[in-house]
Parts: C-alpha cells; structure tokens; sequence
C-alpha cells in the first residue's frame, strides 16, 4: 500500500470509518481490521489509479 497524502488518508478514513461502525461491529477484532485494510487498500488502489488516468490526459 502506498504512501497517502493527508487529504487521500482523510478520504480513506471517512469511507472506512462508517464501514466498520456499521457492519464490522458485529465482527471480533481482527475480522475488523482486516476487513479495514482490504476497504482501505482498495480504496488507496482506485485513488491511484485515477492520478495515473489523470497524468495519462496531461501528456496527451
């Protein structure tokens, strides 16, 4: 998982946040974090891909 700039973590965390405080609870700890880190990873994973999209037009 990459390096997040401050606003891309916000991101993340306000899309993971009531994720977990919704359906996770239910869950042990583990479960928790470990469904987190999957939402989060692809979540940082569309981020970058729309900044390569977004560098690709630049160039064109």
């Amino acid at each position: 998982m990459g390096k997040l700039n401050k606003d891309e973590q916000e991101l993340v965390d306000s899309m993971v946040n009531p994720i977990s405080n919704g359906k996770a609870k239910a869950l042990n700890e583990q479960g928790e974090i470990f469904i987190n880190n999957i939402i989060a990873d692809d979540i940082v994973k569309e981020i970058q891909a729309e900044k390569m999209e977004n560098k690709q037009y630049k160039f064109h």
